[in-house]
C-alpha cells in the first residue's frame, strides 16, 4: 500500500511526513453483483419508481450511454450545460464560467474518449437532457466522476434516477471491480445507494533542503486549518 511504502522511504531518508483529512466515501465493490441495491430501504425505492412513472407522464424519458469518441462531444456539452444552469453556476464554480478549467475538462474528455475511457450516460426528453453523468475508467476501475441535473425537474429526482442506472450498467460490466464515487464524505445522494467505502487521506512531506524543512511545520498548520482538520 502507498502510505506504507511511503513512510519506509521516508524512514529511509530522515524525512517528515503528516497525514490528516481523513474519511471515507462511497465506493461501488460489492461481492454480489445481482445484490447490490437489497439495502436501499423498500420504501425508498418504492418514492424512486413513483417518481420515474411521473417523469416519464411528462413526456417519454430516455437512457442514453454516449462511449464512441464522436458521441462524446455533444455528451459533454449537455452535461456542461445542465452544471451552469444549477446551484455551480449560481456560484460562480460551472465549468463554463472559467475559460481555463472549460479547455481542460473538454480537453481532458476528448482524449480520454478517443481511448475508451470515459462514458458519459444521460436521460433525455427529446433532445433535452435532464441529467447527465460522466464515468471514467482505467484498467477495472472506475470513476463516478461528475453529475448534473435540470433542477426545473427536482422533485422527481432525475440525478438520482440517472445514478441508479449507471449504477446497473457498472454491475453488469464484469470488467469494473471498483467504481469510486468521487464524492464528499456523508454525501446525501450517493451514499444511500453505495454501501461499501473508500478511504480517503492527505499527505504533506517535507522536502528540499534545510529552510524547507524548518517552515514545513508552519505550512502544515495553515493547511490542515484550512481543511479543518487537527494535528
Amino acid at each position: 500500500m502507498f502510505p506504507q511504502a511511503l513512510a519506509r522511504a521516508l524512514t529511509r531518508r530522515g524525512g517528515a511526513a503528516a497525514h490528516f483529512g481523513e474519511h471515507a466515501r462511497a465506493l461501488l465493490a460489492p461481492s454480489e453483483r445481482e445484490n447490490t441495491l437489497d439495502h436501499i430501504a423498500h420504501k425508498k425505492l418504492k418514492e424512486l419508481r413513483r417518481q420515474r412513472r411521473r417523469l416519464d407522464e411528462k413526456g417519454a424519458v430516455t437512457f442514453v450511454s454516449a462511449h464512441d469518441p464522436a458521441q462524446i462531444a455533444p455528451a459533454l456539452a449537455d452535461y456542461l450545460m445542465l452544471e451552469a444552469s444549477g446551484w455551480k453556476g449560481r456560484a460562480g464554480t460551472a465549468a463554463r464560467q472559467n475559460p481555463d478549467v472549460l479547455h481542460f475538462v473538454q480537453s481532458a474528455i476528448a482524449a480520454l474518449g478517443a481511448e475508451g475511457r470515459v462514458r458519459i450516460d444521460r436521460l433525455t426528453r427529446g433532445a433535452m437532457p435532464l441529467a447527465a453523468a460522466i464515468t471514467l475508467t482505467a484498467g477495472d476501475r472506475a470513476w463516478f466522476w461528475k453529475i448534473a441535473y435540470d433542477e426545473a425537474h427536482a422533485s422527481f429526482s432525475p440525478g438520482v434516477q440517472l445514478a441508479l442506472d449507471v449504477t446497473k450498467l457498472l454491475m453488469a460490466d464484469e470488467a469494473i471491480t471498483q467504481t469510486d464515487s468521487c464524492a464528499t464524505a456523508d454525501h446525501p445522494m450517493i451514499d444511500h445507494l453505495w454501501r461499501e467505502r473508500r478511504a480517503i487521506g492527505r499527505f504533506s512531506v517535507a522536502i528540499g533542503g534545510r529552510a524547507r524543512r524548518a517552515a514545513f511545520s508552519l505550512l502544515l498548520k495553515a493547511e490542515m486549518a484550512r481543511s479543518g482538520s487537527q494535528a
